[in-house]
């Protein structure tokens, strides 16, 4: 086997990859301040979560780079959304046309967090995520960004929950914090 680490000198192989996370429940898309919260968080998230993974990932960054609002019409959506109402689905952004559902999600877990029970809407949030592996980790070879993109989705389907209350209690934190600074 030839020697391939010219381009792993520094020791750090890198991670890319664009992952779909649908929140529900929530009434519209979110502003500048709620994309903030919502990178920050899910870093920090993610952070806390990859420690554990093999190889340990590291400098996790997320980015929202875009979001898109379903209205839940019933009558139009039936027999799209069938049981997974409350969804935390995580779709991996990828041509794998190999997939019966192009959609990985869990029914059983929810970002229900943030809502009115009026509003039936769906923010599907695209964020692109980065992470770190240092390659001296036995299992950093088998690593790749389809392999981050698989750990990132099952990471936010068994653990969405905590990344949801990690939300919520920053949105509220932000809110009482504005209201003091809005006149």
């Amino acid at each position: 086997e030839g020697d391939d680490d010219d381009d792993d000198d520094d020791g750090i192989l890198s991670l890319d990859a664009t992952v779909r996370i649908a929140l529900s429940n929530l009434p519209s898309t979110m502003h500048p301040d709620a994309q903030y919260i919502f990178e920050t968080m899910c870093s920090e998230f993610l952070n806390d979560q990859l420690t554990y993974a093999t190889p340990p990932i590291f400098d996790v960054e997320c980015i929202v780079v875009g979001q898109s609002l379903e209205e839940d019409d019933r009558r139009r959506n039936r027999r799209l959304r069938r049981h997974r109402e409350s969804v935390v689905a995580a779709q991996q952004h990828h041509h794998h046309h190999h997939h019966p559902h192009g959609s990985i999600s869990s029914s059983s877990s929810s970002l229900r967090y943030l809502a009115s029970s009026t509003t039936h809407s769906r923010l599907t949030v695209e964020a692109q995520i980065t992470g770190s592996v240092e390659t001296t980790q036995p299992s950093a070879r088998r690593m790749n960004d389809d392999k981050f993109a698989t750990l990132l989705i099952g990471t936010f389907n068994v653990q969405g929950y905590i990344f949801a209350e990690m939300l919520k209690e920053a949105e509220e934190n932000e809110a009482t914090t504005t209201t003091t600074t809005t006149t």
